[in-house]
């Protein structure tokens, strides 16, 4: 099985307040939204499960980004195999890029290490989204792939 990280490219049609676990209820912004997020556990925690799972509609409960997906969409996920923990740092670049908005404090970042505040950031430049993961992916020398919905 595979371990990596991951960026979903997710699309909030419309601005909404969702609850979200011990963050309570927050408030998300029409938009794409990047979230990052890591499999670096075994078995069922592989990187396959983990992207499938987040493209699923029907799941149970468990993460933060699971509140989100209840109401959004998964578009796109960049992935790139890595047994390094590199979900912080790709989270950092993704915000310290000039072209997004953090997210609200705490969302999936409740085990980062690096004090990255949130996992979760709004686009917000006219340029591509996806060349913008890609980029940053390579930058940090993971080998990006795409995965897309097809529903």
């Amino acid at each position: 099985m595979t371990k990596g990280v991951y960026t979903l490219l997710v699309k909030v049609a419309e601005s909404l307040v969702i609850p979200v676990g011990g963050l309570g209820d927050t408030f998300i912004q029409a938009g794409t939204w990047f979230y990052v997020g890591s499999a670096l556990g075994p078995g069922q925690d592989s990187l396959e499960h983990r992207l499938k799972r987040h493209f699923s509609r029907a799941k149970k409960i468990h993460w933060h980004i699971d509140y989100l997906l209840q109401s959004a969409h998964v578009e796109t996920a960049v992935f790139a195999e890595s047994s390094e923990p590199m979900e912080c740092r790709i989270s950092k670049a993704i915000q310290n890029s000039g072209v997004v908005v953090p997210g609200p404090r705490g969302f999936g970042a409740s085990d980062c290490r690096i004090g990255c505040g949130t996992h979760l950031s709004r686009f917000e430049a006219k340029d591509d989204p996806l060349q913008m993961i890609e980029t940053v992916f390579m930058n940090l020398g993971l080998r990006p792939m795409t995965l897309r919905d097809t529903t």
